[in-house]
């Protein structure tokens, strides 16, 4: 996965799904002017696909419109 903005689409989040990405990023929502950074999360259901924020907020994947990994900074 690129370091830049991505469209969340099915094929990518098929593979987040898969593990190959990790499973925390930036997500872009609609609806909110600031980047959040969340933890993909797979739930039964109808709609299986999501993303838990810092703040404990679930987003659909739906809502979701563009991810990019998160890649927090080392220590010094």
């Amino acid at each position: 996965m690129s370091t830049k903005w991505q469209p969340l689409t099915t094929a990518l989040l098929l593979q987040i799904e898969s593990g190959n990405h990790g499973n925390m990023f930036w997500l872009a929502v609609r609806g909110m002017k600031a980047a959040s950074v969340g933890r993909y999360e797979w739930c039964q259901g109808r709609n299986p696909h999501h993303f838990i924020c810092e703040s404990g907020h679930l987003f659909g994947a739906t809502e979701v419109t563009h991810v990019m990994p998160y890649n927090p900074p080392e220590l010094p």
